[in-house]
């Protein structure tokens, strides 16, 4: 199984790449915008996102549109990299962000408080492969399989590329699956 992950994160990694980075970040922007508009996002108390890297889904138009209207925003912090835990913290604005492990900008803890997630928060999920149905392939680290799992009450959308999206992936039993998939 961890061999038929690994050669379907290479080549949806490579898809996710051959997008153009100006079409990507076209695309990242409609992404925003439909997820904005969710009434499950309009009605948080808190969102809980990520910082993209890379090619990833840019979450950067999502993060500054809550920043300007007030919005409460949790991004995650590695807690221990090696056991795969990750924590929500509030953060008020980019500024707030330091470099945390391989470089990924995580909430400065002098600046940023805690975040236990609750009923009615939403969580924006980042991955490298997506099914309609919720099925995630991720970085292969396991830090938002334990995330969810100990968060089930929190609403979960996958941000995607449509190249991103699958018919079928494989399963194991500790993978969960998203409330939905938000793909342009």
């Amino acid at each position: 199984m961890k061999s038929t992950k690994s050669g379907l994160r290479d080549t949806f990694r490579r898809l996710r790449l051959s997008i153009p980075a100006l079409e990507r970040a076209t695309r990242s922007r409609a992404i925003a915008e439909n997820i904005l508009a969710l009434p499950q996002v309009a009605g948080a108390p808190v969102l809980m996102a990520y910082v993209a890297v890379g090619s990833e889904v840019d979450t950067r138009p999502i993060l500054e549109a809550c920043w300007l209207r007030g919005r409460a925003v949790a991004l995650p912090r590695l807690v221990d990299a090696a056991g795969g835990v990750m924590e929500m913290r509030l953060v008020r604005q980019a500024a707030d962000l330091v470099a945390g492990p391989q470089n990924i900008p995580e909430p400065d803890v002098l600046a940023c408080p805690l975040h236990l997630p609750q009923t009615g928060d939403v969580v924006l999920v980042p991955g490298v492969a997506f099914t309609p149905a919720g099925l995630r392939l991720g970085q292969g680290g396991g830090y938002y399989d334990r995330f969810l799992a100990a968060h089930p009450a929190c609403w979960s959308i996958g941000l995607a590329f449509a190249e991103q999206m699958a018919g079928a992936l494989p399963q194991e039993p500790h993978d969960g699956r998203l409330s939905q998939v938000v793909s342009g």
